[in-house]
């Protein structure tokens, strides 16, 4: 029996603590409602999954191979790759790829000549551009070589602070889509990617995700949110979209740092410059 067809033999305080809004949604559907909850309780990405669930955005939708794609990864031993469409209005994630210890040329064929996809763009982290004193040359200069090959863009996204790529993904989430039978891995690993501290201490937020399974998938996501913000002209009303998501990353880097060093005086004006200066390294 779940505690909201109990009320009688349960505490009032209980009861008014369960019943208010002021509790995260995920703490009345699983301790009021009996609900199943399928979102670790130190979920980075807690709230944002369950908006995901209600707002019924993981699904099957038809995916028309004709229209240009994004293939966003993070790379390494294991290198994880989002397959993104964002041709209607919003940003579809029509396919995951995952896999231990492959070559380039294995990704690029799977994309290509496998599943036919239509590659405007492939987009690579940071970390992509140190050589391999193997091979004698670079991740990136690899897919380069395929580029000229494919016709296809290669990008690389400056270094960027762990905070501010999960902030992005905060405010890009609403606006994914996900197809059902093609990206499970990938939204489940989302789903299991937490932070390293104690779930429902105070001082979460300031503790780094762990690093395991779950952390390629999700990195290679928050590139996609990060890249998102430059150059997915295609969602919503476009630059007016990239302009929002800059101001909306603006507000919540300040609002982060003020509750870590409770001082606000310019703090705005130091984020700002530091935006600029991303940008000023990006272009």
């Amino acid at each position: 029996m779940n505690p909201a067809d109990n009320v009688v033999n349960i505490p009032s305080v209980y009861v008014k603590k369960m019943q208010s809004y002021d509790q995260p949604l995920a703490n009345r559907q699983r301790f009021w409602l009996g609900e199943y909850a399928d979102v670790l309780d130190g979920a980075v990405f807690k709230d944002e999954i369950a908006q995901l669930d209600r707002e019924g955005r993981e699904c099957e939708f038809p995916i028309d191979k004709k229209l240009p794609v994004y293939a966003v990864f993070d790379v390494g031993q294991t290198t994880a790759c989002w397959v993104v469409c964002a041709e209607h209005d919003r940003i579809e994630l029509i396919d995951y790829i995952e896999s231990f210890g492959m070559s380039v040329a294995w990704y690029v064929e799977r994309l290509i000549n496998e599943e036919k996809y239509n590659i405007k763009s492939i987009i690579l982290p940071h970390d992509a551009m140190p050589y391999n004193h193997i091979t004698g040359t670079s991740i990136e200069e690899e897919y380069r070589q395929f580029g000229q090959k494919y016709d296809f863009y290669v990008g690389r996204l400056p270094k960027t602070k762990w905070q501010d790529s999960i902030n992005a993904l905060r405010v890009w989430m609403s606006s994914m889509w996900f197809h059902s039978k093609k990206t499970v891995m990938g939204v489940d690993a989302l789903r299991n990617y937490e932070y390293g501290g104690l779930a429902g201490t105070t001082e979460l937020e300031n503790v780094k995700p762990k690093h395991n399974w779950a952390s390629h998938g999700t990195d290679a996501l928050k590139y996609v949110a990060l890249w998102a913000g430059r150059d997915m002209q295609g969602i919503g009303k476009g630059k007016k979209d990239t302009q929002v998501s800059q101001e909306r990353l603006l507000q919540l880097e300040a609002i982060r740092r003020y509750n870590r060093r409770n001082t606000p005086a310019g703090i705005i004006e130091e984020v700002r410059n530091e935006l600029q200066r991303y940008e000023d390294e990006w272009y």
